[in-house]
């Protein structure tokens, strides 16, 4: 059994769907204005070396860094031990 020494830290976890949902919001904003600059296959010229999936690659990498660093600082622990478990076979 695991249980948490600040449980009320994993409350922050609540915080990746906004992050996430930010992150898309700028995305497709950002193709809005390119759009509207001109077209997709002469911008896409103009800009070789612009990556579609690193943005998302990194961000993906972020939230799994930060959802790690919640857990770490809402100190997870394991409560029972091996007297516990040597009990519970026998």
């Amino acid at each position: 059994m695991i249980s948490f020494a600040y449980p009320h830290l994993l409350y922050l976890l609540l915080l990746l769907p906004l992050v996430a949902g930010l992150f898309i919001w700028s995305r497709l904003s950002r193709r809005r204005k390119m759009n509207r600059y001109g077209k997709p296959e002469v911008i896409a010229h103009l800009m070789p070396e612009v990556s579609k999936y690193m943005p998302w690659i990194k961000m993906s990498l972020a939230l799994l860094i930060i959802t790690v660093l919640v857990i770490m600082i809402s100190r997870p622990r394991a409560t029972g031990g091996r007297d516990a478990d040597a009990s519970e076979t026998t």
